[in-house]
């Protein structure tokens, strides 16, 4: 099976080798080593890569988004009980990547409640980065934001919300409020893409989270955050709905730059 690996990932660079042949020879790798070994050796397979959807420029005022444009439910019934779970997970998982602290037990009953009550996980997230305590994280710490940390920002600012930056702008920034404005940013470019079509959302998205698996696989605690293939995220992301999307948009970059502020 090596043999296999060998030549497929020859001909994966020849541009008159067959597909059929590819496909066939992938597809049985796959079988017998797994999809994580096969991907780790040859990359993400073509068949599930997507198109990268043009950038809007962004809509800054609220007054300008149609909220009936982004009014995108998840597609799968979930009980109540299934929703709590949910909820609990997104609240522990929030305010450790938000404040890297647990919730006190009346903050988690408070947000429990509003969740309850029909709160959406942006709203919750807005309202943590918006309090008391978030704003004395961002001005009591001296310590800047990470090389690694400018970094990814400007590349993802290139390619994600099609703006050029430069790391400077970041010289006298702690990650506290790096991550605030880079969140605050990427949410209206998702909003300004739900205007033009729901499925230029997903397919960002399904980039995005592709890019994150495969640039920095290790930090991911479950198989869906893993996931390298851009046309399995799309298809999670039609499903999920617009909140489930922007918590896990929120959870991802809050939890990769406390991981870039470690370096």
């Amino acid at each position: 099976m090596f043999f296999c690996l060998l030549i497929l990932s020859m001909t994966t660079n020849v541009a008159n080798a067959s597909f059929n042949f590819q496909s066939v020879m992938r597809k049985m790798a796959t079988d017998i080593l797994g999809e994580e070994l096969v991907e780790n050796f040859l990359g993400v397979d073509p068949k599930e890569m997507l198109i990268m959807p043009s950038l809007p420029k962004l809509l800054e005022d609220p007054k300008s988004l149609d909220f009936g444009n982004i009014d995108d439910q998840p597609k799968t019934r979930i009980t109540e009980e299934e929703r709590k779970n949910l909820d609990n997970h997104f609240l522990y998982e929030l305010f450790k990547e938000i404040r890297k602290s647990d919730p006190s037990e009346d903050e988690y009953q408070q947000w429990m409640n509003i969740l309850a009550q029909g709160a959406t996980r942006e709203g919750v997230f807005r309202a943590l980065i918006y309090d008391k305590i978030y704003e004395n994280l961002e001005f009591s710490s001296s310590k800047r934001v990470s090389s690694d940390a400018k970094e990814f920002t400007v590349l993802f600012y290139k390619k994600f919300i099609g703006i050029k930056i430069s790391q400077t702008k970041m010289d006298h920034m702690n990650v506290f409020a790096l991550k605030k404005i880079v969140c605050e940013k990427t949410l209206q470019m998702v909003d300004t893409l739900y205007q033009k079509n729901k499925d230029d959302a997903y397919k960002w998205y399904a980039i995005f989270s592709s890019d994150l698996a495969i640039n920095y696989r290790k930090i991911w605690g479950n198989d869906i955050r893993k996931q390298r293939s851009p046309s399995k995220h799309y298809r999670w992301a039609s499903l999920a709905g617009e909140q489930f999307i922007k918590s896990e948009i929120i959870i991802k970059l809050n939890k990769l730059y406390n991981h870039l502020d470690q370096n």
